[in-house]
């Protein structure tokens, strides 16, 4: 699966009784025994390239998820929490591909998860901001059920895109998260990593917080000193 949530139409038809997936049962048997609480999503739902690649995708995801779900929690893995990820906009836009048709159902799932980023390169020719973004798509996570908390399971922007700064990004983004815009958003984790794109070093991405002293000290001052956001997961 890609950053962004692909994932091939062999390989979600084969969620169901691949190999990967019985060994994920297994991981996740010996997990429930922990002592901790843990947080997990399955996959983020998928971006696909046409109808034709799945053409049950969302039926054989929401039957994958249930299936995995509920075995777990038969297996006695009281102590996860199941989060159903999606990315803010649905690609292709197409009605079946809305991620509405892949919700597996309140009684399995716990949180909702949602990515959101900007810039993941310093060549993109688009800068997406994070409100922008959330207004658009927080109705829609809000609706898929009346009652589940939201997270922001993963947000984040480059730097070194010359289209904006990657700190002024992060301090609208954390600024209206802690503000309570989106009553219904319990949490955020910020994607805190680099990657090399191509043979070109100037073509990295880095969303890594230490490598950017302006963006360290926006995460200082709107995270590390603000007593609305807690420094642990509140998980059942």
């Amino acid at each position: 699966m890609n950053r962004d949530g692909r994932k091939s139409g062999a390989a979600q038809r084969g969620l169901l009784l691949s190999p990967e997936a019985a060994s994920l049962f297994g991981a996740v048997v010996t997990v429930s025994m922990a002592l901790t609480p843990v947080i997990i999503k399955i996959a983020a739902v998928l971006h696909v390239e046409d109808r034709q690649a799945l053409p049950d995708g969302p039926e054989r995801f929401r039957a994958a998820y249930r299936r995995i779900i509920t075995t777990m929690r038969a297996a006695g893995a009281h102590n996860i929490t199941w989060v159903f990820h999606v990315n803010y906009n649905d690609s292709p836009q197409a009605p079946w591909n809305r991620f509405e048709n892949y919700y597996p159902g309140d009684d399995v799932i716990d949180w909702i998860g949602v990515s959101v980023y900007g810039a993941q390169t310093p060549d993109n020719n688009q800068w997406p901001e994070f409100r922008a973004c959330m207004d658009g798509v927080y109705p829609r996570l809000a609706a898929l059920s009346a009652a589940k908390p939201i997270v922001v399971a993963e947000l984040g922007v480059t730097r070194d895109n010359i289209l904006g700064s990657q700190a002024l990004w992060a301090q609208r983004a954390l600024s209206d998260l802690a503000s309570n815009r989106w009553p219904r958003i319990i949490g955020f984790a910020w994607f805190n990593q680099s990657w090399q794109n191509d043979n070109n070093p100037q073509n990295d991405t880095s969303m890594r917080v230490q490598d950017n002293p302006s963006l360290a000290v926006v995460f200082q001052e709107l995270v590390g000193k603000n007593k609305n956001i807690l420094g642990r997961v509140l998980v059942k």
